[in-house]
């Protein structure tokens, strides 16, 4: 039993130790499952019931997810016609959540595992995070079983594939916020240079001052025609 919730009676434990734990774990069907009409702004402890999208089914709601207008959702079966608030609700392309990002001041962006081709290069912005590496399905948080940043099991591959004909990643100036990325695989970036003037390297991914890059892999990208830097 996860010792979690607070045991209100020190002299009742659990058969097998620990206390009584009613909330819901990230991957169950329970989470953001309920519907929603506004009247119900907490749980039987009193937390809110606006983490990770719709209210959890049942007394306990689940704290763990990202607080609702937190963040942004990603994954492959997502749409951009959703709001993005949710796992449930996903944005179908980072681009498109970064775009939305900007506009409405959301710091975090989480997308799920899978091989994303953007219509054209992703422009980082300033001050907002990107994580990577969550399971495909589900609500997945942070826990252990649910993301794994390691770009090295498929289950939870990330990627992030510019088809050969693009660079990839892009940070057009320097950030005034440290602005995190990770848990990400950046592959078949190109950048395809014309002329040596604006050679600028960085076929996969290219940053500046306040870029984090961190836990993120780098297969087969390259800069276009490399004989203009001989």
């Amino acid at each position: 039993v996860r010792t979690i919730f607070v045991q209100r009676n020190a002299d009742d434990p659990t058969l097998y130790g620990g206390t009584i734990d009613y909330t819901p774990m990230n991957m169950n069907p329970m989470v953001n499952a309920a519907s929603d009409d506004g009247t119900t702004k907490t749980d039987f402890v009193l937390n809110n019931r606006n983490y990770g999208g719709k209210p959890d089914i049942g007394a306990i709601e689940n704290t763990t997810q990202p607080k609702n207008g937190t963040t942004y959702f990603v994954r492959k079966t997502g749409n951009n016609s959703n709001d993005g608030l949710s796992w449930a609700t996903a944005f179908k392309t980072l681009t498109y959540a970064l775009t939305q990002a900007s506009r409405n001041k959301i710091k975090n962006i989480w997308i799920a595992a899978g091989t994303y081709t953007e219509p054209g290069t992703v422009n980082m912005v300033d001050g907002v995070n990107v994580y990577g590496g969550f399971k495909a399905y589900g609500n997945p948080g942070k826990r252990e079983g649910e993301r794994d940043i390691s770009n090295l099991k498929s289950d939870y591959q990330t990627i992030l594939d510019g088809g050969g004909n693009k660079r990839v990643v892009y940070q057009s100036a320097d950030f005034t916020t440290a602005t995190t990325w990770e848990g990400l695989t950046i592959q078949h970036g190109n950048n395809t240079v014309t002329t040596r003037d604006n050679y600028a390297g960085g076929g996969g991914l290219y940053v500046m001052k306040n870029a984090i890059v961190k836990n993120c892999g780098s297969v087969t990208n390259r800069v276009g025609n490399l004989s203009l830097l001989e």
